[in-house]
């Protein structure tokens, strides 16, 4: 029991750096650079609702716009990693913990080293495994739903950008 808890205590450790690494490790590089890479062009694009190629004509017209349009594109390119992050780590861990945590309650129904005269009935056997299995629930959708949030939400940055250009 206590090797299994490693492993989703090892899993869960896991996906909580995945998530921060990004951000974690991304500098804000935005305001020092004087043209827009693809990603960033393509990522500005979207934002604005427009074609890259137009979007490139308005920028190379108006280069005050660069930097503002850097930090808008990196802001909805790091908004979008994290939030994909968050929804796919948080929905995946409310699936596994509800799977190992059903696994638990079927398994303690099922008597497999019974003596011949039988095994006591009765306790809270399945009992662990509702814990389980509601926890993840609990941790997973704490998770997930954030993701959503972030992936559906314009941060500061962008709803600026958008507004200005």
């Amino acid at each position: 029991m206590i090797h299994r808890r490693l492993h989703v205590s090892v899993f869960i450790a896991t996906l909580s750096l995945a998530a921060a690494w990004p951000s974690l490790a991304r500098a804000d590089t935005a305001s020092s650079r004087t043209t827009l890479n693809p990603a960033q062009l393509d990522a500005f694009a979207a934002l604005v609702g427009e074609s890259t190629s137009t979007v490139a004509h308005r920028i190379a017209a108006d280069p005050s716009l660069v930097p503002l349009a850097a930090k808008a594109a990196d802001a909805r390119m790091q908004r979008k990693h994290s939030g994909k992050v968050l929804t796919i780590a948080g929905f995946t861990i409310f699936g596994v913990g509800t799977a190992i945590g059903f696994e638990m309650i079927v398994a303690s129904a099922t008597s497999y080293n019974c003596p011949s005269n039988g095994c006591p009935a009765g306790g809270n056997r399945g009992l662990p495994g509702l814990v389980v299995a509601l926890v993840s629930e609990a941790i997973g959708l704490a998770m997930a739903i954030p993701g959503i949030v972030k992936l559906s939400r314009q941060s500061e940055a962008e709803t600026e950008a958008s507004a200005r250009f």
